[in-house]
């Protein structure tokens, strides 16, 4: 059985109920983009966000609620914003760690031994340090798997770098602003998924 089905809540419903530690939903509408992407991975066991302080760590509490018989990994230079409840959730687990430097990606691979069904990339958001983050986390995405790359800014030039990867790598485009919502500027969001 796929784990989506374990909580009736969407993704859209959850990042709005963590909206006070977490600009996924209010700020830019990511929810259904989310929920599409994710029901065809079967199953959906280990979830990496690297990125998740800056608010409080709403998005790590929003996505281990809606999957919560995954493992959900936050990664961070540091923990110092994140809400108390992050701490107490039993499917969260934090790794600490620049995610731009080679070292950290080995640290995190020697400690976690699986790959992926999910990466969230929601660090950076200049296009150099986009795709930097894809070329150092990439590796760790399972054959079903997805990378989502969040609040692109240039997708003109983060387009072209990852035109370079469409032999192994589907693209997918989220943007919220062609819907009519009412969605910050950079309410784009990239996903690859690996070819079959």
């Amino acid at each position: 059985m796929n784990n989506i089905q374990n909580n009736p809540n969407s993704l859209t419903d959850l990042f709005q109920k963590y909206s006070s530690c977490t600009d996924k939903e209010h700020a830019h509408c990511y929810g259904r983009f989310y929920e599409r992407w994710s029901s065809s991975i079967n199953p959906l066991e280990n979830i990496l966000e690297i990125g998740c302080n800056l608010f409080g760590g709403g998005s790590l509490l929003a996505i281990s609620e809606r999957f919560p018989s995954s493992t959900m990994i936050g990664l961070d230079l540091t923990f110092s914003e994140l809400v108390d409840e992050v701490s107490e959730r039993p499917n969260i687990r934090l790794f600490d760690g620049n995610a731009y430097q080679r070292d950290t990606v080995e640290r995190f691979r020697q400690t976690y031994t699986l790959l992926f069904d999910l990466v969230i990339d929601d660090c950076l958001h200049g296009v150099d340090d986009q795709y930097q983050a894809f070329l150092l986390w990439n590796e760790i995405v399972s054959s079903h798997g997805l990378y989502v790359i969040e609040d692109v800014n240039d997708l003109d030039g983060l387009s072209r770098r990852l035109a370079n990867h469409t032999d192994t790598w589907e693209i997918m485009l989220g943007d919220a602003r062609r819907d009519g919502n009412v969605c910050q500027s950079d309410s784009v969001l990239i996903g690859l998924r690996r070819c079959q």
